[in-house]
């Protein structure tokens, strides 16, 4: 039953970029209403931008983007969920 919730997950993030509207969200629609889109600083360039993957274009890209994203927070949710019952056994 464990498994339930991490194919759901998956399932999701394949799903989400083929279905996602092209629009631009409402941080970036009000930011381009404003003219300030473009003035941001980055201060560390973003490992995934846009959903795009390297090397892999289109829909695909963004399907293998989320993957990776939803995949690397699964993993460290596990990782700090054990981190933490460990840490309870021991009192």
């Amino acid at each position: 039953m464990r498994a339930a919730p991490v194919i759901l997950v998956l399932l999701i993030s394949v799903l989400a970029p083929l279905l996602a509207s092209s629009n631009p969200d409402g941080l970036e629609s009000t930011a381009e209403k404003l003219g300030a889109s473009g003035m941001e600083t980055v201060l560390h360039p973003a490992p995934l931008a846009d959903y795009t993957f390297p090397g892999i274009q289109g829909d695909l890209s963004a399907v293998f983007a989320m993957l990776t994203g939803t995949g690397a927070v699964l993993i460290l949710g596990f990782l700090a969920a054990e981190v933490l019952r460990s840490g309870r056994s021991g009192d």
